[in-house]
């Protein structure tokens, strides 16, 4: 999965119709609420504000508006490509000023869609990956050995007590064997649970 940095912006024109799209991170329907709100007050003459938007959570939400739009060419385009993209805990808003012309139900419903897949290729995005979080213990002497051993993993913190503790991420238990053998058997994992980390994309 997929998630936003920082909030985004883009412009398309498409036949004198202006369609702005604005992406958001979002965590809960009270932030979903008052953002398009915001959107709505610092563009009082737009024609139409359409939105989708994808939360995970305790309670999972998927859901779209086509503000006026014919039904399914707005706001279901824009939550499609959110999905493609495998996005989560993100608001996209677009904004239409119209501009004359027509543009009927295949037009509008390309217009939307690359309106906001064009602002996600420019956006900067973070991947989410869950990954195992440990605090493990072993006698000082150790250290070195166990440090090596350690190497493709991610040490967060050192603490240096009676023994050694440390707090570290990795993407499996292939360093547990090793560094037990090691130790043989003063190798102590204090706590394990799997955690969420955000790792940002390089464009």
């Amino acid at each position: 999965m997929y998630r936003l940095s920082k909030t985004a912006s883009y412009s398309l024109i498409v036949k004198k119709s202006e369609f702005i799209s604005l992406l958001f991170t979002v965590n809960s329907e009270d932030e979903v609420r008052e953002r398009i709100k915001q959107v709505r007050k610092d563009h009082p003459k737009a024609r139409h504000v359409c939105h989708g938007v994808i939360l995970h959570g305790n309670q999972p939400i998927e859901r779209s508006n086509d503000d006026g739009e014919p039904s399914g060419t707005a706001g279901l385009p824009i939550l499609e490509v959110l999905r493609k993209r495998n996005m989560e805990n993100i608001l996209a808003v677009v904004v239409r000023y119209f501009g004359g012309t027509l543009l009927g139900s295949g037009g509008l419903i390309r217009a939307y869609s690359q309106s906001v897949s064009l602002c996600l290729d420019q956006a900067e995005l973070t991947e989410v990956k869950s990954v195992l979080k440990s605090v493990v213990s072993f006698p000082i002497n150790f250290t070195d050995p166990l440090i090596n051993l350690l190497k493709n993993t991610t040490i967060l913190k050192k603490e240096f007590e009676e023994d050694v503790v440390l707090t570290l991420l990795s993407e499996d238990e292939s360093w547990l064997e090793p560094c037990q053998t090691l130790c043989s058997g003063q190798f102590t994992v204090v706590s394990q649970s799997k955690v969420d980390i955000e790792i940002p994309i390089k464009k």
